[in-house]
């Protein structure tokens, strides 16, 4: 199950007793574990990616606080959206001047490469930008994006022991896995 439902949503299995798992929830307890995503390593390898290609000035899009996965790649290093990724890359192009944007997720950094055309930046030439999680879509971006892959596989495989763990012990066990 994503984190990305509204709190209550993610109560109702647990009061009904149904074992559940999450990327990055960040609270275990009865019937939940968390599926913890090593953040740290994607972002350190977007940053090396572009230091390797000589950008000294990298611009950062975020998003919202209030996810503990958000918290996570915050910490490691606006808003998640396309129009957030445009916004932001324009107020990022006007006081900043970066050579390369690094953005939270793709989708944000699909929209910061919107901006920065529209803006007349050369992206590739004048403006490197990377985003994170390797959805579909940013093979289809114009200009090509450069995403951090999430290991999916690495991330449903121990949510299917967590459960089956949890289903064949009849435990409400608490462990948290952590997906490399």
């Amino acid at each position: 199950m994503t984190t990305l439902v509204d709190e209550s949503v993610r109560e109702m299995p647990i009061e009904s007793r149904i074992c559940t798992a999450y990327p990055d929830l960040g609270r275990v307890g009865p019937y939940v574990r968390n599926i913890a995503v090593a953040y740290e390593r994607g972002i350190e390898e977007a940053i090396r990616n572009l230091l390797s290609l000589g950008h000294r000035r990298t611009g950062f899009i975020g998003g919202s606080e209030r996810l503990r996965s958000l918290q996570r790649r915050h910490a490691a290093f606006s808003d998640f959206t396309l129009g957030g990724g445009y916004v932001a890359c324009s107020k990022l192009l006007t006081g900043f001047s970066p050579t390369a944007i690094a953005a939270m997720n793709d989708i944000a950094a699909v929209g910061a490469l919107r901006c920065a055309t529209d803006c007349g930046v050369r992206v590739h030439d004048d403006l490197s930008a990377i985003g994170f999680d390797d959805i579909t879509a940013a093979e289809f971006s114009q200009p090509a994006l450069t995403t951090v892959g999430i290991p999916r596989d690495r991330i449903g495989v121990p949510a299917f022991q967590a459960l089956r763990e949890m289903l064949d012990s009849k435990s409400s066990g608490t462990a948290r896995t952590v997906a490399r």
